[in-house]
């Protein structure tokens, strides 16, 4: 009986010390529309060995200085100091010349002109998708935010490390950061 009681003790113990720091130095998941003016995105193709004399390119994507309006979303997860690894997220952004004043569509083809790009990050890894095609498109609701309709088709850069195609579809309205 009291090893009985000891065992339900620890045991009581133990999840009480493992869970009672459940929320503490935590930031919540959150997602993020907005748009950013005087912005660019650059490319870069790179890659790292693999074992077995195999390479693994992926497409590094940076936003930067320049002379458009860059759309973006964000989606970060719930980030614990505790836990090492939490937090991770995706983002979408995409690129608007300046003169689409009050609305904008890029299809398909045109997408790659808006250079847009998806990727996921985390902890350990991070994959880039190729947007194989849909539809973006934009309207002006003030000087500054816009509603914009993201309907896209992506491809992962890599399926080594399990990432699948996807559909990337959102509807939300954006604000100047």
């Amino acid at each position: 009986m009291m090893i009985k009681i000891f065992f339900y003790s620890l045991i009581l113990g133990l999840f009480l010390i493992l869970f009672s720091s459940c929320g503490d130095g935590c930031t919540d998941a959150k997602k993020d529309f907005f748009w950013s003016q005087d912005k660019s995105i650059i490319t870069r193709v790179d890659s790292f060995p693999l074992g077995n004399d195999s390479l693994v390119a992926f497409i590094d994507y940076n936003i930067i200085s320049g002379s458009s309006n860059v759309f973006e979303v964000r989606f970060t997860g719930e980030f614990c100091e505790d836990v090492l690894d939490s937090g991770g997220g995706s983002r979408f952004a995409f690129v608007v010349p300046v003169d689409s004043t009050e609305t904008f569509t890029y299809s398909d083809l045109e997408l790659n002109d808006a250079l847009a790009f998806y990727e996921v990050f985390g902890f350990a890894c991070c994959a880039g998708y190729v947007i194989e095609g849909g539809e973006i498109r934009g309207r002006r609701t003030d000087d500054d935010s816009w509603q914009v309709s993201i309907d896209v088709v992506t491809t992962p850069q890599d399926t080594q490390f399990g990432a699948e195609p996807l559909n990337f579809i959102i509807d939300e309205e954006f604000s100047l950061e």
